[in-house]
This record gives C-alpha cells, structure tokens and sequence, in this order.
C-alpha cells in the first residue's frame, strides 16, 4: 500500500515480537516509520490489530489432522511406492 508521507492514516504490516515495558507487555513499532507518518513520542492514536501466534507448525491444524489421516489410510500404499521406487533406482 502506498501511504504519502504524514498521512494521518497508514497501515503497517511485520512481525514483532512481544517485549516487556515495565510491568506490562507490549509491541514496539518504528520510531522511523511513526516519524515518517508525522506521529511523536506522546501522540494519542487509534489503533486496529490483528494478533497470530507464530508457531514452528505453519499449516492450520485441519490440514494437518487431513494430512496425518491421509497417511494412516494409505500408509500401505505409500510403502509400496516407496519399495517400488527404491527396487527401480
């Protein structure tokens, strides 16, 4: 999205991790970016988030409970390829 400069509006996309400030935790953004959209240190902003968890499984659990099902069922099969494949290599 292309925002000009000191729009008061702006849409900002990253990944960020949480960071203890004080007692409490938060998000940190750029002081660069907030500067280039003419916010300071002390302005009052509305804000509109969207938290996901990153986790070290990228895909959804529905698709990885099909997957794992998948494999259960045809688990025979994959075998024989995979036997199939290793007599013929």
């Amino acid at each position: 999205m292309d925002i000009p400069k000191n729009s008061p509006t702006f849409e900002f996309h990253d990944s960020r991790k949480i960071t203890q400030i004080g007692s409490s935790y938060g998000v940190t953004l750029p002081k660069e970016l907030l500067h280039q959209h003419g916010f300071n240190k002390g302005d009052q902003v509305d804000i509109q988030i969207k938290i996901t968890k990153h986790t070290d499984n990228p895909f959804s659990k529905e698709f990885t409970d099909a997957v794992n099902t998948t494999f259960q069922q045809y688990n025979g099969t994959f075998n024989d390829l995979k036997e199939f494949d290793q007599d013929n290599h």
